[in-house]
């Protein structure tokens, strides 16, 4: 029988068990604690995957922004966030909402709830992040 050619991978097996004390502070927001789902660990960095939860939620606008990255998809778990995009939508992203911002795209995160909880998928695993200027007709935030 044949068998296809199996791939070559230097990834690593990863598993990273469920516990409230894998949350941190440390991250790109105060306001958020996020979770470390050990994806950069065993990719070198090429993908990253985290859990991020609202402490509360948002009191003041992100600021406008965005990542040096080659993917950022957010997938919404409870609660909900609205942000407003460089086109000039403004969405709110609910439970079971999917959310691929592209590479470069500029974004504010306006408002959560206080239960907010969502996975979010980078590539690569630490996005740098670059403050810009509001888009023309938007405030500041």
């Amino acid at each position: 029988m044949d068998q296809a050619k199996r791939p070559k991978s230097d990834s690593r097996l990863s598993i990273a068990p469920f516990s409230e004390e894998a949350f941190t502070a440390s991250g790109r927001r105060e306001f958020l604690a996020f979770r470390d789902l050990k994806v950069g660990d065993s990719t070198d960095g090429k993908f990253g995957a985290v859990v991020i939860r609202a402490k509360k939620g948002m009191e003041s606008p992100t600021g406008w922004h965005y990542h040096i990255c080659d993917a950022q998809v957010i997938y919404m778990l409870k609660g909900w966030a609205t942000m407003e995009f460089e086109n000039g939508e403004t969405v709110t992203i609910h439970e079971g909402t999917c959310i691929s911002i592209p590479p470069g795209f500029g974004h504010n995160e306006i408002r959560t709830s206080d239960n907010m909880e969502a996975m979010e998928f980078t590539s690569p695993a630490v996005m740098q992040t670059v403050p810009i200027d509001p888009p023309a007709g938007r405030a500041a935030g």
